[in-house]
Order: structure tokens, then C-alpha cells, then sequence
């Protein structure tokens, strides 16, 4: 997770946001705690002036009358005691005590029995002079309780737009997912540009990287197919030549030594025109598409059976064909027509002398089903998907062959847009199937 560009800038922008609002909370706290006060001075004043101006009754007040608020009526508690002139005798002490006589009119701190009041005194036109308090505890609590009041929206909404935030870097960086997904979804050998979409300008330059390492992949690759093609064309030749005379080498009186000694020779060219005819289908499969047009599957199939006979009858396997229904598919003709021989031919090669290699073309839900059920040893479960790798072969399999067989059938599905399966029949043996979809009528 320490390495996801998306929790990263979450994670900053949310540190951010938290400081900012962190600082811009404490600010508010303090402005609006120095604004309470100013209306509660403001309040004092104001009272004062009401009473200067005679609208207010002013008596003296007693000692007794030190908490003249009822218990929870905080914001009331304002007291307005009567002072006398700077020159006359004192009054009786009232809830805010004796205040000296020298006080200005003005606003003061005063502190009276344990308890510090804010006052503001005011001059009557009697001479006589006016005191308005409230207790700073109070002042403290009603600022602080408005001061809050002020900060509690930020703090509410600092996490909402943190978690947006967070909401938004994913939306913005959905893009990047999705062409990753893009990418997962390509087959082997899938070398077309990436379509950029919508991904953001700043992951243009990234996409363009890939893009160029995708060309340059794809020029390997098709490096790789010419050479194959070229080498096994190259090769067929000689192998050819050195086949026919082995043939009129065997047409020649000769020791039975000699004679038991070509029999190997002619195996062993007989295996490598197989692996060079291998080596170009598989090279053909690679190359560039042909053109695709409606074909006859079933006639494909009854055509390979027919250039497999010679193979089957060598081999003492029965070539037979259970369903032919007539399907049209449009394909490449070449590269389906290599699918179907290969398909049987593994068939043929892996099957007993004796045995039957049963093959059927139907037609399933609009889709075109090829089938090749052979009777032979069948596969380990871990091995059925690895026998479509090229050039593996199952070990200790006692059939010699290049495994190119079923690598051809699926570069061939995967070209004609097909599916190709591979599984152990319950009676022994392996079924391969092999499907898509028909031809619009």
C-alpha cells in the first residue's frame, strides 16, 4: 500500500486539508471569541447609557442583594448598582462591592469576593454615577460556548471533504485502472497500440512508452515467425532430397546389415519433414490474417480424414466419423484446415493400434462444434494445459513428435476467434472440442 500513488495522495491532500482547517479553526475560535466579548462590552455600555439617560429606575442596592439571578438564568446575570458621586458620601455596598471613587467612566476588570466582573460605569446627570457588571467567568463561558459554534461546521465538514477528496483521487485515477484492466484482458501475442481513452495528459507519456515497447515486440516476434518460416522452407528441400535417396538407396541390393540400418535413416528424415511441415503451419498461424470467408467445416473435416487415411492405416487405428452435419463458419480457410489436421493427427499418433479415433461436426445453439475423441492414454490433470505449450511433450510419452501439434490448433483457435478444450473421456482416452460460431445465413 506505501507504493499506491492513489493512498499517497490521498493520505497528503487529507494531511493538508487537516492542517489548513486545523489553523483556520483555531483563527475562527479566536476572532469569535474576541467578537463575544466586544457585544458583551457593547451590552454593558449600552445598559449604562440607558441608564444615564434615564430609563432605567436606579436605587441604591443592598449588600443582600449580592446574586440577584435566579440559579440558571446565566445570560441574566447583569447587575446595575447605584454609585455615589466622587464627592459625596458612599453608598451601601452592592454585588459588586465598594468600587473606588477615582474609576473613570469607561470599561474596567474589577475583582469583588473571589470573582473578577467586568464593569462599565457611567456618569448620571444627578452626579451620581452608574454601574454596570457581569461576571468574567460568565463572559468566558457565553464567548467560548459562541466561539464554538463558529468552529464546529469546519470541524464537521473537514472529515466529509477529506472522504471527498479521497472519492475524487480514485474517480480521476479510474482511467489508469481501467487500462490496466485493458492490458490484463489481451491474449498472448497482442501487440495493437493501447487505446489511451481518457487517461489524463500526465499518463500520455507513459502510454506512449508502451506503445513504443509493444512495436518493438511485435517487430521481434515477427522476426522470429520469418526466420521460422524461412528455416523450415529453407530446410525442407535438402531433408526431401536426402528422403528420395533414401528410398532409391532401398531399391538397391545391399547387406541385410546396411538394409536394417536405413530402416532408422528414413524414420528419422521422415520425423523432421513432419517437424519442418509443423514449423511452417505454425509460422503460418502467426503470420498476418487472411482474409476470413464462409467455409464448410464438415467439408474440412472429411478432407483431413482422407489425407489422414494413409497415417491411420500405417498405424492400425480406425478413422471414423460419427456426425457430419453440414455447418458454415467464416474462417480463413488455411488456418482452419490446419486446426482440423492436427487435431486429428494427434488423435491418430496417441491412440493404440486396434483402437478408434472418432471425430463429428455439429451444430449447438447457432455455434459450430468440431469433436476428435481418441482412445488413448489420456492426461494428467496438470498436464492439459501445458500440452498446448509449443515444443512440450508429456514425459514419458512413448510417441516421438515435436509438440507443435496442439500449440497449432490453439494459435489457430485463438486467430479464428474459437475456443478449444481438452478432457479425459470417462471411458479412457481425451476428448478434444472445438467451437464457434456459424456463418450468418
Amino acid at each position: 500500500m506505501k507504493n499506491s500513488l492513489r493512498l499517497r495522495l490521498s493520505l497528503w491532500i487529507a494531511v493538508v486539508i487537516a492542517a489548513i482547517g486545523l489553523a483556520a479553526g483555531v483563527l475562527s475560535f479566536a476572532l469569535a471569541f474576541a467578537d463575544a466579548h466586544e457585544m458583551q462590552d457593547e451590552q454593558l455600555q449600552q445598559i449604562a447609557a440607558l441608564a444615564s439617560a434615564g430609563k432605567l429606575t436606579l436605587d441604591a442596592v443592598p449588600a443582600s442583594a449580592a446574586a440577584p439571578w435566579e440559579e440558571g438564568e446565566a445570560e441574566s446575570r447583569l447587575v446595575v448598582q447605584l454609585l455615589a458621586a466622587r464627592t459625596a458620601p458612599a453608598l451601601p455596598a452592592g454585588p459588586l462591592g465598594p468600587l473606588p471613587a477615582e474609576l473613570a467612566p469607561g470599561l474596567h476588570t474589577v475583582a469583588h469576593a473571589g470573582e473578577q466582573w467586568r464593569v462599565a460605569i457611567r456618569d448620571l446627570p444627578s452626579g451620581q454615577r452608574v454601574a454596570v457588571g457581569q461576571p468574567t467567568s460568565l463572559r468566558d463561558e457565553i464567548a467560548t460556548n459562541s466561539a464554538l459554534r463558529t468552529v464546529i461546521p469546519l470541524l464537521v465538514l473537514l472529515p466529509a471533504l477529506i472522504l471527498l477528496v479521497a472519492l475524487l483521487v480514485r474517480r480521476m485515477l479510474q482511467p489508469v485502472t481501467q487500462l490496466a484492466a485493458q492490458l490484463d484482458r489481451r491474449q498472448p501475442g497482442d501487440t495493437e497500440p493501447v487505446r489511451a481513452g481518457n487517461v489524463p495528459a500526465e499518463i500520455q507519456p507513459f502510454i506512449a512508452s508502451i506503445d513504443g515497447l509493444l512495436e518493438r515486440v511485435r517487430q521481434l516476434i515477427a522476426q522470429q515467425q520469418r526466420f521460422i518460416a524461412d528455416a523450415a522452407h529453407e530446410l525442407r528441400t535438402p531433408v526431401t532430397a536426402l528422403g528420395l535417396q533414401a528410398e532409391n538407396l532401398e531399391r538397391v541390393a545391399m547387406p541385410d546389415e546396411a538394409r536394417a540400418r536405413l530402416a532408422p535413416l528414413k524414420a528419422g528424415l521422415a520425423r523432421t519433414r513432419s517437424l519442418l511441415d509443423q514449423l511452417l503451419s505454425l509460422a503460418l498461424q502467426q503470420s498476418p490474417e487472411a482474409p476470413p470467408g464462409p467455409v464448410a467445416l464438415d467439408a474440412v473435416v472429411r478432407e483431413a480424414v482422407q489425407d489422414l487415411l494413409p497415417l491411420a492405416q500405417a498405424r492400425q487405428v480406425e478413422i471414423v466419423a460419427t456426425a457430419l452435419e453440414p455447418v458454415v463458419v467464416q474462417a480463413a480457410q488455411a488456418q482452419l484446415a490446419a486446426l482440423v489436421r492436427n487435431v486429428i493427427d494427434n488423435a491418430v499418433r496417441y491412440s493404440a493400434a486396434g483402437s478408434i479415433v472418432e471425430v463429428a461436426v455439429v451444430s449447438l445453439a447457432g455455434r459450430a462444434v468440431f469433436t476428435a475423441d481418441d482412445q488413448g492414454p489420456g492426461l494428467a490433470a496438470q498436464e492439459i494445459d501445458r500440452v498446448f505449450d509449443p515444443f512440450y511433450r508429456v514425459p514419458g510419452s512413448p510417441e516421438g513428435g515435436s509438440g507443435l501439434g496442439l500449440a497449432i490448433v490453439r494459435a489457430a483457435a485463438q486467430r479464428l476467434g474459437g475456443t478449444v478444450t481438452l478432457v479425459n473421456r470417462p471411458a479412457g482416452g481425451l476428448r478434444l472440442r472445438y467451437e464457434q460460431p456459424q456463418a450468418p445465413p
